[in-house]
């Protein structure tokens, strides 16, 4: 018996270490477990961050695109307001009746020539410039002919006197045609010059024996490009800010290939899917995850990001003449007459952004996890985030209503119907019909008629004296007179309050965005980098839409344009001091909007210039700082959106209208962000 109780004793021994082993496996079972689920939770944060980087990455690159294309299209109206202080104060501030101080609004008597002479009623502004303040011409509808006392043959001295009164009178009509020829010079280089330094001479088409000469005369009135040149190549660099904007989404982008975009023809064209794969993975590191196996797809709208709608205007200007008959041996009075040169086509003033197109961005994220105790390998795991720039303007919206003015085409925010354009004096081409303006007081309309806009005493006053210092006719004007005299009319006004997004640095501790000089320096190039090559043929196909088939003239001025345009692009681009502000086929300069040409600070009558920071600064400005949310930012920044509102689209773009430009998704992504909550 007792050594059959030792046998079972025996037998048993060694039964705790199954039972202990099995415990043990246990614990390295769930301690893998639990190890392994902390690494995979672990993983799917770090991804899900990774993916948020590059959702904001890239949306942070059309923040930036859209503060550039709303910088260049507030230079846009700063350009058509400089072109507005040219015709109407520059070219008129010899008449009589034109305010030289702030007046009262509300006529137009400010073009006549003279208000006893009811023949000298012209009721639009007219360039006219004088050299002689004791010889304005600009004040006569009529000048008249020398007379001449009959010839007696048998009598020497009446004879003799014949001859040279009738040399005065050719003098007479010679000045006569010089005043046609210096007027229109001034005009159509206002509206043309390709040269904004005048360094190739005289290029645009002549007219007249004294053409050459009457230019010389002219040409401190005349440097700069003008308002066409200088409207074409902003808006180039608007239209290739807006086709980066609107470039296709990448699928698949791993380290290989956004290596591949980025030393690709065109990087910018791609930057937005560069800086959000970058983003992304360098988030992730290379320690949890493969680095080879990281994957990124864009989830926008495979075509459509950003509309922009061309706010375009066809409109006249006129030139002060005196028209001389042909000669036929006789005295003829010179009789007053405006030359009419307009711009018959659609020339693009700026741009609306179309709020049916919602500029957003959103990513779908793939990378390969390593894992400790995984059973299955590394596991694949997927992110997905969406951003949205938000908190600035582009400009005003697109008219109301259809038709024409729906898309922009209209002339709503920058000229007004001509009317009658005068009561005594002919006009040999009528041209459009359309008289340039611009709304500058807080209570404008839109569409400023006769009394408001630029054609109000008290703006056409107050602009004068900034460029004369004073009263009287002005007989010398220098540089310095026009530039400050510019600055001041480029200057912000009341209308355009919260209305364009105003490049500024008052008070703003973020950024600084002008140099010591007072110029700002934006990437924007004229061309994307395939079509920089081929300058000329979109150079040729604006022109084509500006002039179409026209008469000759028009056909000259589109030839002459054309090659000014392609040679300022090619050679003047790259010469110092042969551009304006410095600026080159990829960057361009913009001078402070709130600094004059002196330096200093715009300051006048507040119902004309808008310098009040929290007026300027339109742009989002909510803070946890009180300081910092008074200062307040300019431009558009980001923010991220749910996938949710994106899809169901419960918010609109503009308080009205909702977005139309839906995802381009797989249908793995369209399942997916369809259960995507947050």
């Amino acid at each position: 018996m007792r050594r059959w109780i030792g046998r079972l004793r025996k037998s048993e021994e060694g039964q705790i270490s199954i039972m202990i082993s099995m415990m043990i496996m246990t614990f390295i079972l769930l301690f893998a477990f639990v190890i392994n689920t902390g690494m995979l939770v672990n993983a799917k944060i770090n991804l899900q961050n990774a993916a948020d980087m590059a959702a904001y990455s890239g949306a942070a690159v059309q923040a930036r695109q859209l503060n550039q294309i709303s910088y260049l299209n507030y230079e846009m109206r700063r350009q058509w307001k400089k072109f507005l202080f040219r015709i109407y104060v520059v070219g008129n501030v010899s008449r009589d009746n034109f305010p030289r101080s702030p007046s009262s609004g509300g006529n137009s008597d400010y073009y006549w020539t003279n208000p006893n002479d009811p023949s000298g009623h012209i009721s639009v502004p007219a360039t006219c410039v004088i050299f002689n303040a004791q010889d304005n011409f600009c004040r006569n509808a009529t000048l008249p002919a020398t007379p001449l006392p009959p010839a007696n043959p048998f009598d020497s001295i009446s004879t003799a006197l014949s001859n040279s009164l009738q040399a005065i009178e050719q003098i007479r009509q010679n000045n006569c045609s010089s005043i046609a020829s210096t007027n229109q010079i001034l005009n159509t280089y206002w509206l043309y010059n390709t040269d904004p330094d005048l360094y190739y001479g005289f290029e645009l088409p002549r007219g007249g024996a004294d053409y050459t000469n009457n230019y010389n005369l002219v040409r401190g009135l005349i440097t700069g490009l003008g308002i066409v040149p200088k409207e074409l190549t902003l808006k180039f660099r608007i239209q290739t800010l807006q086709a980066y904007l609107n470039a296709p989404p990448h699928s698949g982008l791993n380290l290989s290939t956004t290596q591949g975009l980025q030393n690709g023809q065109d990087p910018p064209l791609n930057e937005r899917a560069i800086q959000a794969f970058y983003s992304a993975y360098y988030t992730l590191g290379d320690h949890t995850f493969d680095s080879s196996q990281v994957s990124l797809d864009e989830l926008i709208n495979s075509s459509l990001m950003l509309k922009l709608n061309p706010i375009t205007a066809s409109f006249d200007t006129f030139a002060f003449t005196h028209y001389v008959p042909p000669p036929d041996g006789n005295p003829h009075d010179c009789t007053l007459q405006l030359q009419t040169i307009p711009v018959t086509a659609q020339l693009t003033l700026g741009f609306a952004k179309d709020p049916t197109i919602l500029t957003y961005y959103a990513v779908r994220l793939r990378a390969k996890a390593h894992l400790l105790f995984s059973p299955l390998g590394d596991l694949d795991l997927k992110a997905y985030s969406a951003a949205q720039p938000f908190g600035s303007r582009i400009g005003p919206p697109s008219p109301a209503g259809g038709g024409a003015a729906a898309n922009g085409a209209s002339n709503i925010f920058f000229v007004s119907p001509g009317g009658a354009r005068n009561t005594g004096a002919p006009t040999p081409n009528p041209g459009t019909g359309n008289l340039p303006n611009l709304p500058v007081l807080a209570g404008d309309s839109g569409t400023p008629g006769r009394g408001s806009g630029w054609d109000n005493g008290v703006v056409l006053g107050t602009m004068a004296q900034y460029m004369n210092g004073g009263g009287g006719i002005i007989t010398s004007l220098t540089e310095g007179n026009l530039q400050e005299g510019y600055r001041m009319a480029m200057a912000p006004n009341p209308w355009e309050g919260n209305k364009y997004n105003i490049l500024n640095n008052f008070a703003d501790n973020f950024v600084q965005n002008f140099d010591q000089s007072e110029t700002a320096t934006l990437w924007a190039p004229l061309f994307t980098e395939d079509k920089m090559a081929t300058a000329g043929d979109q150079l040729a196909s604006e022109m084509d839409l500006l002039f179409g088939t026209q008469n000759s003239v028009a056909a000259s001025m589109k030839s002459v344009l054309q090659a000014g345009l392609t040679r300022y692009i090619n050679q003047e681009m790259g010469q110092q001091n042969q551009n304006e502000l410095g600026e080159t086929k990829h960057l361009a300069k913009i001078w402070n909007p709130l600094m004059r040409s002196g330096g200093s600070p715009v300051t006048g009558d507040p119902n004309l210039f808008m310098t009040d920071e929290t007026s300027i600064k339109s742009s989002w400005n909510t803070g946890n700082d009180s300081n910092l949310q008074q200062l307040g930012r300019v431009g558009y920044s980001v923010k991220f959106v749910s996938f949710s509102t994106l899809r169901k689209k419960t918010v609109t773009t503009d308080g009205a209208n909702t977005w139309t430009n839906d995802f381009s998704l797989d249908t793995e992504a369209d399942q997916d962000t369809k259960e995507i909550k947050h």
